[in-house]
């Protein structure tokens, strides 16, 4: 009996060991607190400062503070985010608590953002809240009691977010001249982006009208010849060839013409036109040659020109040496611009004749025009 006494005295003293070891290790890990230094967009000097103020808050409230150079990070790279890079963080550390926060600037104030990490229950709350220069300490002390405890910050979350900062005239004149100057430029973006918005809407809407007309004025535009009160055409030319190809008898040089044409159109063929005239030649032979053809020339644009080509057959008599006859052939290619309702402008170029007499001759020459529509 005595020894299963002493066996079970001596188990007793082990397990009551434990237990106050682990009642120990526990507590150390409930009060200690990582936190993490703040960020945000405040100057580096305030930042420091409301760590500080941090650290010694936590210090006052019982916590054993891991900061700076001593945080333990694990596989953990920069400040935790999440709840299970926190919980590493915790453990790394031998700690229950992991805190971080941002610090941004308000005029006699600035907003701090906390998040708290109680990783016991894997539990993360964050709370942003105001807190005016004049009166920090007393605010951070509130935010990290409130948060930093078992519980969690309940009601308290409520509070802290909704609770009006103490009257500063200084600073309440400082916040209102940047809230007016916030709204002035609020309106004036509003107003520049409202601008922009109709100039680009006046601007769409202009190049739509342009586009329309252009396609107006495109699928309406006058056909060559398709007048039907103005069927006929008169033409006067001059025109000058030079003789490319020519018997042996000959020196070559050059010819000039002068033309005479009359044409009929037609409605319901836009562009075709039937000509028919006669010329006199002079220059390295005279002469006069009648001719018949015709052309057709094209409306491609909305402008009044057109293009095309044309060709005539005639029959060209010689008036010096042995006053022969000959077939002429010719053919140009065509430019036409209506200068005015009833008149015209005709460039020929190159324009391309064969005459039979002798061997056959080949010129190659350009001839201009001007016609009036009756």
């Amino acid at each position: 009996m005595n020894f299963w006494r002493r066996i079970s005295l001596r188990h007793a003293g082990w397990a009551l060991g434990f237990v106050c070891v682990w009642s120990v290790t526990t507590e150390a890990r409930a009060d200690r607190v990582v936190l993490f230094s703040p960020g945000g967009s405040a100057a580096e000097v305030r930042r420091l400062s409301v760590e500080t103020l941090m650290t010694s808050t936590l210090r006052d409230l019982g916590h054993d503070v891991v900061s700076g150079a001593g945080i333990q990070h694990g596989s953990v790279s920069g400040v935790p985010t999440t709840e299970a890079q926190m919980v590493e963080v915790a453990n790394a550390n031998q700690a229950l608590w992991v805190v971080t926060s941002e610090v941004n600037p308000l005029a006699g104030q600035y907003r701090l953002h906390v998040t708290a990490g109680y990783t016991l229950v894997r539990r993360v709350e964050s709370l942003e809240v105001n807190v005016v220069v004049a009166d920090e300490q007393a605010r951070i002390r509130d935010v990290l009691q409130s948060m930093i405890r078992a519980p969690g910050l309940g009601d308290d979350a409520l509070r802290l977010t909704e609770e009006a900062a103490p009257a500063n005239p200084q600073t309440d004149a400082q916040r209102a001249e940047a809230e007016r100057e916030a709204r002035e430029r609020a309106q004036r973006e509003a107003e520049a982006a409202a601008a922009r918005t109709a100039l680009a809407e006046r601007e769409a809407a202009r190049a739509r009208d342009e586009a329309a007309a252009r396609e107006h004025d495109f699928e309406n535009r006058p056909r060559y010849g398709a007048d039907p009160e103005r069927p006929w055409i008169g033409q006067v030319g001059l025109g000058m060839i030079s003789l490319a190809s020519h018997d042996a008898a000959r020196a070559g040089g050059f010819l000039w013409n002068m033309q005479f044409r009359v044409g009929h159109g037609f409605a319901s063929a836009p562009g075709l036109e039937l000509r028919g005239g006669f010329d006199i030649v002079g220059g390295a032979a005279s002469g006069f040659a009648l001719n018949v053809g015709g052309v057709y020339l094209g409306s491609f644009f909305a402008a009044p020109v057109y293009i095309g080509g044309g060709a005539e057959l005639g029959l060209f008599l010689n008036t010096t040496g042995a006053r022969d006859a000959g077939l002429l052939l010719r053919a140009s290619a065509i430019v036409s611009w209506r200068v005015g309702p009833r008149f015209f402008l005709e460039g020929l170029l190159p324009e391309i004749s064969y005459l039979s007499l002798g061997g056959g001759i080949v010129g190659i020459g350009l001839s201009v025009r001007a016609g009036v529509r009756f």
